[in-house]
């Protein structure tokens, strides 16, 4: 029946495809006016999300200052896209980075043997840098109205509770959060998937869409994923 269907869609111009959806797919059907790029590194996650069709405004935040100066580049190229230099955790505060050779595994934390094994070189500590953190919850009012529809984007190797318990009171606010969680911690003091899912449960979200994004091939094991939740009573699960 497939084989069947796929010639009678060819013959009409048109391909059956398997549909694999992603975050762009919310932030467009559920119309976010801001996303709060958190742990930007160079902006690979913006830069996606606009050539997907999100138009809104974009705040990232990057504090490692090589990684920082390349995304503010590309920040002021564009319209309705602003860069700030400071990472985001539980306190206001100044903490030692572990910058990595390849810059998209620098952390806070410092990796363990399961994304060591994995990464190889590229995750080898290059420096350490002192960089500025500050609570969400100390920044949200300076780069948020309270008229728009947030999305909340959070990627910092490890360090997602943090920035999530120095955002408590701007969750009340969020609509949409995507987080990129371990199935089994890759750093030292990481929280597990079920914690940080359990803890934005209890901050009025459902999960919504799971997504793909580290898989170990030499191992079989997929280490990564990108965790969307969205707000209870708002979107798909609006009453």
């Amino acid at each position: 029946m497939r084989t069947f269907l796929k010639r009678m869609l060819k013959r009409t111009g048109y391909e059956l495809i398997r549909y694999r959806p992603h975050v762009e797919d919310i932030l467009t059907r559920h119309k976010f006016d801001v996303v709060l790029d958190v742990g930007a590194n160079v902006g690979q996650f913006a830069v996606r999300i606009r050539s997907r069709g999100f138009n809104g405004r974009i705040v990232s935040f990057e504090p490692v200052k090589e990684s920082f100066e390349e995304l503010a580049t590309k920040s002021k190229r564009e319209g309705n896209w602003i860069a700030v230099n400071a990472g985001l955790g539980q306190t206001d505060s100044e903490e030692t980075m572990n910058v990595a050779r390849s810059s998209v595994y620098s952390s806070l934390l410092r990796p363990r043997a399961l994304i060591e094994n994995f990464a190889g070189p590229a995750i080898g500590i290059s420096a350490r840098e002192q960089v500025v953190v500050r609570t969400l919850d100390s920044l949200y009012s300076s780069y948020v109205h309270n008229s728009e529809t947030v999305f909340l984007k959070i990627d910092t190797q490890g360090f997602e509770k943090q920035v999530l318990y120095g955002a408590i009171s701007s969750l009340k606010h969020i609509k949409g959060v995507q987080v990129e969680l371990s199935l089994s911690p890759l750093y030292e003091g990481e929280a597990s998937l079920e914690d940080v899912t359990c803890f934005l449960q209890q901050c009025g979200f459902s999960l919504a869409l799971i997504d793909p994004v580290t898989y170990d091939s030499r191992k079989g094991i997929l280490l990564q994923v990108d965790c969307i939740f969205i707000k209870n009573n708002f979107g798909p699960f609006a009453k």
